[in-house]
């Protein structure tokens, strides 16, 4: 019996239509898909750009405090602060070489607010009242420096910033001030341009400094200095003085990503932009595979297609993002680690950082404090996340802001605590050490938050010092203790982070540490002390390609009596891994 061609042709329309439907279907499914990996990538991306931004201000805020040191330091001089003007105005003139930096000139007010003098000399403006400077009566309510608003402030009536510390006797009475003025306007030559230009900030766009009446005192394409934020395509948002993100519409017709953040200690907003379509060119490629994927399983079932579609989405978009974190994370961890170690005559410094796998904890930092003596520190965040290197960042600023201040070690993480509190989440830990070291007296001070890091001494008796305490960030109240050694030459001091130290004790126990500083003792300078404890973390890792935790060490030498560096040369940068 033949069939029914009748029946034959509605199996075909049915089929026909079952196949346009689900390939309906899969081409809805297949539009959800990309607008959600679009949405789900444009929020990543502009949360990135919000976190850089504020790494940013805060790497810009390090390079301006340069400046408020050279103010610092001068004003301690003694002539300043003379009762007599003339002597005070000779002592700001003998003081010209070391306030070079500041190209507008320096002006030197007395505790009314009266200008007593000025380097460049200006004598048009000596006796004027300045006291209605709102940076000065900043400065009346012991605020540590100012960064003003642009101010007409400058030579002939041009426009400058201005950067001013107080001048207080010895037992804090404000005796005056001392400002420091650039001109804006002169990128080319200014050491204050100079300063943003070098951080390179931003990732391609342009990058833009406001000041606090929304004035654009830097514009990296040098179209917008001197206009007023209201008249840019910036957002307002910048002038509520909070940090943010946001896509916009430059004044070129692009589209942008404008992230902004205030700079700490001032009124200042630092606002970067990135193009748009530059920052998504990954979702086109990803809109092409997604299409031809679809064509092939468009002859597969409709629902198979579904359900596998939106779980290959969700897989990809928890790995692109899961990616994109750690690529943030990466980013900032090399940003926070410090050039080149002090160079110090008689001593040595080097540092080993052995990354993990994934995304690490562990951060180390040392400077030279203007007073000669040299900071270093090392420490571990818990969490291998974005969050946990912003929370790095900080710890990273905070300490070296509580460092600067001169204070003692145990205030210094008590006071470093107190601003990380309110940032760190709970179930975050943040443990370090923190050490300050007198070349001259060969004293070194060292003070630990939690249990995750030590420090260990070489010599004929070695001692470690392993933390107890309690972390950074999660108690307000918490107290920390400092201890000091006395180095002697020929000796070494390691400080190690908490994947190292969990390591070796896994090896060994406590006789591990023991054991570690031993083998340090007696290298001709850091660098051979670090080759020994890296030669040791190789053996304990055996052919594993990364160790399951960052591995880092900072190592301290005394040179020997008689060598090269105990004669007052110092050991040449050492490349840091």
């Amino acid at each position: 019996m033949s069939a029914d061609p009748s029946s034959s042709g509605k199996r075909g329309k049915i089929i026909s239509m079952a196949m346009v439907l689900a390939f309906l279907a899969l081409a809805g499914v297949a539009a959800f898909a990309y607008l959600s990996y679009r949405e789900a990538l444009s929020q990543l991306v502009i949360e990135r750009d919000h976190q850089l931004a504020y790494l940013s201000a805060s790497r810009l805020s390090d390079e301006f405090s340069k400046f408020t040191e050279v103010l610092d330091s001068v004003s301690a001089t003694p002539g300043l602060a003379a009762p007599d003007r003339l002597q005070r105005r000779r002592a700001l003139q003998n003081l010209s070489g070391r306030l070079s930096v500041f190209d507008g000139g320096v002006v030197l007010l007395d505790n009314f607010g009266t200008v007593v003098g000025a380097e460049p000399a200006r004598p048009e403006i000596i006796g004027e009242d300045w006291s209605d400077r709102e940076y000065f009566r900043d400065l009346l309510i012991r605020r540590r420096f100012v960064l003003s608003d642009a101010l007409l402030d400058g030579a002939q009536g041009s426009w400058v910033v201005v950067m001013a510390v107080p001048i207080r006797s010895a037992n804090g009475e404000f005796l005056g001030a001392l400002a420091g003025m650039f001109r804006l306007g002169e990128s080319t030559i200014s050491p204050f341009y100079a300063s943003i230009v070098r951080l390179r900030l931003g990732q391609g766009g342009n990058t833009y400094l406001v000041d606090g009446a929304g004035t654009v005192l830097y514009d990296s394409s040098s179209s917008g200095m001197g206009r007023n934020i209201s008249e840019s395509n910036l957002p307002q948002q910048v002038m509520a003085g909070t940090s943010g993100a946001m896509r916009l519409t430059d004044e070129a017709g692009r589209e942008v990503i404008a992230a902004f953040a205030p700079i700490p200690g001032s009124d200042w907003m630092l606002v970067t932009e990135d193009d748009w379509a530059l920052m998504m060119s990954s979702v086109q490629g990803y809109a092409r595979s997604l299409l031809i994927l679809l064509l092939v399983a468009s002859l597969l079932p409709a629902m198979a297609v579904i359900v596998s579609l939106r779980q290959k989405n969700r897989e990809m978009q928890l790995k692109e993002r899961r990616l994109q974190e750690d690529r943030v994370a990466r980013l900032i961890h090399q940003s926070l680690r410090p050039a080149n170690p002090p160079l110090t005559p008689g001593w040595s410094f080097a540092a080993l950082h052995i990354p993990c796998q994934g995304v690490g904890g562990d951060f180390y930092d040392h400077f030279m404090l203007p007073d000669g003596k040299v900071m270093a520190a090392v420490g571990t965040v818990s969490g291998g996340s974005v969050d946990s290197s912003v929370v790095m960042a900080i710890t990273r600023t905070a300490l070296r802001g509580a460092v600067m201040r001169m204070i003692p070690l145990d205030d210094a993480l008590a006071c470093s605590n107190q601003l990380l509190c309110p940032d760190v989440k709970e179930g975050t830990t943040v443990d370090c050490v923190l050490t300050c070291l007198d070349p001259v007296q060969g004293r070194l001070t060292f003070a630990l938050a939690g249990g995750g890091t030590a420090i260990l001494r070489s010599g004929d008796e070695p001692e470690s010092g392993v933390g107890a305490g309690p972390v950074l960030g999660q108690d307000l109240e918490a107290v920390f203790m400092a201890s000091a050694w006395q180095i002697a030459p020929g000796e070494a001091v390691l400080m190690i982070s908490g994947g190292a130290l969990t390591a070796l004790r896994a090896k060994g126990g406590d006789r591990e540490l023991e054991r570690l500083s031993r083998l340090a003792a007696g290298a001709k300078d850091a660098q051979a002390a670090l080759a020994v404890v890296e030669a040791e973390f190789a053996a304990m890792l055996g052919p594993a390609e990364a160790p399951p935790a960052d591995l880092t060490a900072l190592c301290i030498v005394r040179a020997s009596a008689g060598s090269r560096l105990a004669v007052g040369q110092s050991n040449a940068p050492i490349p840091l891994k």
